[in-house]
């Protein structure tokens, strides 16, 4: 080892036990290595090379001032606002501290008053100012104070409710509804804090169940019925409460195929409701409907039936519904099956007859069974007053004028004694209806003919049970008949005639026309009375009594009369309706010697209301033939020159 090496070895052992030494340390690398790599001695990194996760120093420091700084300054505001509750209080209400209790039962019957209890509690540190308790009743309640009155709405004034105080304040009302049905009552408090203007409010629902209803709602009816034949159903409403139930409505849904005819008390509005009035307690009311089910067998039928009170907003219908109660029917063919013909026409439109002519009936029946009858009995029961007893005929039957009935079976028809499957006959008789003189005298008012047709007979394959139905009904109407007449006078009447009589060629006479309108027992309305004046003839336009629809169509010639309504008896029991107009004859040399027609034919119009048709009757035309006026004479009526 030389000097020179021996010198660096000593400087280094200086270097690496001394403090003060700046000088770095070089690491050797001491593999082998093909090329020789430089090994940096710093810790300097370049941007490439630095990890987007590490923050800047400058950076770092920055975020963490602004935290520091936020968070000093919600410290303070947090012990100032401590502060300010702490020393000088607060005005804060929360309705989360508002409580409403209400105590009352959980259900009750309609139509009795109930009560509650309400407690409203504020929990609060501050008062509850001028304080309001608002209650919305269920629609249909009633006020037990004024009965019969609607309990909408109610306000109630609670002033002021203390921090930590109560008020307790009770409400009653009389609720009605169907049995089972939910009735929810709203109650609310509305109330003001000191130092604000707003109005804050707290809610509350009330259930209420309705556990009865305040009237019952029975229907007494048949539960099978043949399809044509007269269904009846009694309603029967009845007072379950200790309280007068006010303005009763029932109101009626019918199934498809019902054909409404009458009811006992009259319905209203389209036969499907019925005003009842009050029921007080303990009391019933009954309705009595009339009508008609068609349909094929195998349908059921459902007639629904509601009753309650009768809206204030909406009449006619029924609000709060009380109870609502349905029945069905099951439509069946029956065993032997009947059709009823008057006069040729099916007994399902209107049959008319005219009074003193004759029905003609026709039975057509059929085994509708898939097995054979036996002992087949077919009884047709006549009824109503309008029936000339006397004259009833009945082809193969026998009439009983004791009980007006014709019976036919197989004494009188021998074909009646079995009646296979599929078997069908027919049988007739006639009905002979009284004239106009008879039903007068006998002062008959009905001028209907009911008919009822029941068969009875027994199955061969059932043990000989015999079985009897109702097969078919019929109404036949008798119709009056309406009269019209017009007379002609020159003498007499409301109006002075002038003129030569007999009338003279080219010379003007006038005359008066009086038009008469009758109807024996039948009411006729919307009648119409027309006639046309010939060209020789002309309307002075003046009539008695001026207050009748009399007008002249000048174009047309016509003499229109409206009489509207021409009552029962006019004409006959009392005076008929009439109308005089006044005419003037201007007669042609070409009329000497002749009675010229001064009217051509009046023509009657109207409507039978009873029978629901169309009537209409003529009068005669006239001539210059004065029959009517007391000082004709023979020859007044002949033109002269």
């Amino acid at each position: 080892m030389n000097d020179e090496d021996f010198g660096n070895i000593e400087r280094m052992e200086e270097d690496l036990y001394s403090r003060k030494s700046p000088k770095k340390i070089e690491h050797r690398d001491t593999r082998v290595h093909g090329e020789h790599e430089e090994i940096r001695g710093d810790w300097e990194v370049s941007a490439k090379e630095s990890s987007p996760f590490i923050l800047a120093p400058n950076a770092e420091s920055s975020i963490m001032k602004k935290i520091f700084i936020f968070a000093l300054l919600f410290f303070g505001a947090s012990l100032l606002l401590a502060a300010l509750i702490f020393f000088r209080g607060t005005n804060f209400v929360s309705a989360n501290n508002i409580s409403i209790v209400a105590k009352g039962p959980v259900a009750v019957a309609a139509g009795e008053t109930v009560s509650f209890e309400i407690t409203i509690a504020n929990e609060n540190t501050s008062m509850l100012d001028n304080a309001e308790l608002k209650i919305v009743y269920p629609e249909g309640s009633e006020d037990p104070t004024r009965p019969g009155e609607g309990h909408s709405r109610e306000t109630i004034s609670l002033g002021s409710v203390p921090a930590g105080g109560k008020k307790i304040q009770k409400i009653e009302t009389i609720l009605f509804g169907e049995e089972q049905s939910k009735k929810t009552i709203e109650v609310a408090v509305e109330y003001r804090v000191a130092g604000s203007n707003a109005i804050f409010e707290k809610k509350k629902i009330i259930e209420v169940a309705i556990s009865s209803t305040p009237l019952s709602l029975i229907i007494k009816a048949l539960d099978e019925v043949n399809s044509d034949q007269e269904v009846v159903l009694e309603i029967e409403v009845a007072s379950n409460t200790t309280n007068t139930i006010q303005d009763v409505l029932l109101k009626a849904e019918y199934p498809f195929g019902f054909i409404f005819a009458t009811s006992e008390p009259k319905a209203g509005s389209r036969n499907l409701t019925w005003k009842l009035g009050d029921i007080p307690s303990g009391s019933k009311k009954k309705v009595l409907i009339k009508g008609t089910m068609q349909g094929q067998q195998g349908e059921v039928r459902t007639f629904r039936f509601s009753v309650g009170n009768e809206s204030k907003k909406n009449p006619g219908e029924v609000s709060p519904v009380f109870l609502t109660t349905s029945h069905e029917m099951n439509i069946k063919r029956p065993f032997v099956g009947v059709d009823i013909l008057v006069n040729g026409k099916s007994a399902s439109v209107v049959n008319v007859v005219p009074l003193g002519t004759d029905a003609r009936v026709d039975l057509s029946y059929v085994n509708n069974l898939p097995v054979g009858i036996a002992d087949v009995e077919i009884v047709a029961i006549l009824s109503g007053s309008i029936i000339n007893r006397q004259g009833i005929r009945a082809e193969r039957g026998f009439y009983n004028s004791s009980d007006n009935s014709i019976r036919w079976d197989k004494t009188t028809n021998q074909s009646l004694s079995n009646l296979e499957s599929g078997a069908s006959g027919r049988l007739s008789f006639t009905i002979p209806f009284l004239g106009v003189s008879e039903a007068l005298q006998q002062k008959i008012q009905d001028l209907k003919v009911n008919l009822a047709v029941s068969v009875q007979a027994r199955r061969a394959e059932e043990g000989n049970v015999p079985e009897k139905i109702l097969a078919a009904t019929s109404e036949i109407k008798a119709v009056s008949p309406a009269l019209v007449a017009q007379r002609l006078l020159f003498s007499e009447g409301p109006f002075t005639n002038n003129g030569p009589v007999p009338p003279k060629a080219d010379v003007s006479t006038t005359y008066t026309v009086t038009w008469t309108a009758s109807s024996a027992l039948g009411d006729i309305g919307q009648a119409l009375v027309t006639a046309q004046l010939p060209t020789y003839v002309s309307w002075l336009g003046i009539k008695n009594p001026l207050d009748e629809d009399l007008t002249f169509n000048k174009t047309q010639g016509k003499v229109t009369w409206n009489v509207g309504k021409i009552p029962a008896g006019a004409g006959y029991s009392s005076s008929p309706r009439s109308v005089s107009f006044q005419i003037s004859l201007l007669p042609s040399l070409s009329q000497v010697g002749q009675s010229p027609i001064v009217v051509h034919e009046a023509v009657l119009t109207g409507r039978d209301i009873f029978a629901n048709v169309e009537v209409s009757a003529q009068g005669s035309a006239i001539t210059t033939k004065l029959s009517s006026d007391p000082q004709f004479r023979d020859g007044d009526d002949r033109v002269r020159n």
